[in-house]
């Protein structure tokens, strides 16, 4: 198993070069071209030009710019003094929902939506009122006043909105069997062993997984169990991504996935996997690793007539072993993997008897998946 042992697949950077059209080419469409003036030959005093006039309007409109000009900052100061001499303080607080992600090539319905929310408090209201003139004067009066008082908005609820904005987002991945009520048709094994086998993904794309009513009978099975107090998306993607590449599932997941199912908080889904389907799952979440996958705890299935498997892995998450998730079988009650036996720490280092995973010999598997959210 160990998809995510080799799930941390670079992705490719185009470098574009930015080509920029030189300007000079067409400046001298735009240029003004002086003319020759042979300033030795003019005659000054035959222009017609009162020249003693001219210098002492040039004089008078100088000497009033000047004194708009004292005036208007006199009157800013004496504003700016009033201000200070009532200590009047203004505060802002904002939180910001920043969502970050990592280039994957495909491409899938989302709908996110970043929310900022900011409020500005102060002691007190300040009525401000202030005209200018043509003249370029400036005047300028406040007044204090106490009833009209904004309560500045509490950080925990600035950060409500932000993780409410966040849960927005993955409310609305839409995975391509989100609508599917039953399988498709079945895709023949090929590729070659171990991480570049490429088993069933459906026809279409995905159609071996879907959401199942828990009375319904399949043959491979896992019931996902929200312990949280909050609502969660649980991601679920097929090791071979919609491109039909081998290991691109995880790092296409993120934007173009498998089925994704939202669970409320102490609420379950169940879900059906067809006959030969390898898949991952794990909670949405905003981090992601460079390879596009998610940065966090999976878990990972394998469903065969010839035996089945199951483990938690923390070999993508960068936290550490961090995350409750627990998986168990009806098949295999003395396996479980969670965060404290049968499971990956890091890619060469299974913890547990079984190397790392839960094995089933029945031609069955249905698992129970606990999502018990960061530890």
């Amino acid at each position: 198993m160990r998809y995510s042992t080799t799930a941390i697949v670079l992705a490719a950077m185009s470098i574009g070069e930015a080509v920029a059209g030189p300007t000079h080419v067409h400046r001298h469409r735009h240029e003004k071209k002086s003319a020759n003036v042979d300033w030795e030959t003019l005659d000054w005093a035959e222009m017609g030009i009162n020249w003693s006039s001219a210098y002492e309007a040039g004089l008078a409109v100088k000497t009033a710019a000047n004194a708009a000009a004292s005036s208007g900052s006199d009157s800013i100061l004496d504003a700016m003094a009033d201000l200070a001499g009532n200590n009047v303080a203004a505060h802002t607080t904002f939180a910001s929902a920043a969502a970050s992600t990592t280039s994957a090539s495909s491409s899938f319905k989302t709908s996110a939506s970043s929310k900022t929310s900011s409020s500005k408090t102060s002691s007190s209201s300040i009525t401000s009122s202030s005209s200018i003139t043509s003249s370029s004067s400036i005047t300028s009066s406040s007044s204090m006043t106490s009833s009209s008082v904004s309560s500045p908005t509490p950080s925990s609820s600035l950060l409500d909105d932000f993780e409410d904005s966040i849960e927005n987002f993955f409310d609305k991945l839409i995975g391509a069997s989100n609508s599917r009520k039953s399988f498709g048709e079945v895709v023949a094994a090929a590729g070659g062993t171990t991480d570049f086998y490429l088993g069933n993904y459906g026809s279409p794309y995905g159609a071996n997984v879907i959401k199942a009513d828990p009375s319904a009978s399949y043959s491979y099975t896992a019931k996902f169990v929200n312990t949280q107090d909050v609502k969660i998306t649980v991601n679920i993607w097929n090791k071979v991504g919609a491109d039909l590449q081998p290991l691109s599932g995880s790092a296409l997941a993120p934007k173009n996935t498998t089925l994704t199912i939202v669970i409320p908080a102490g609420g379950s889904q169940t879900v059906a996997f067809d006959e030969d389907s390898q898949v991952a799952w794990a909670q949405a979440c905003s981090k992601t690793a460079v390879s596009g996958a998610y940065d966090t705890t999976w878990g990972e299935a394998q469903f065969l007539k010839t035996g089945s498997g199951y483990d938690m892995s923390a070999i993508m998450n960068s936290a550490g072993n961090n995350y409750n998730m627990s998986i168990s079988s009806e098949e295999a009650p003395n396996c479980t993997s969670d965060p404290t036996q049968n499971y990956w720490l890091t890619a060469t280092e299974p913890i547990g008897n079984s190397d790392g995973s839960c094995y089933i010999s029945q031609s069955t598997a249905t698992l129970t998946v606990i999502m018990g959210g960061t530890m």
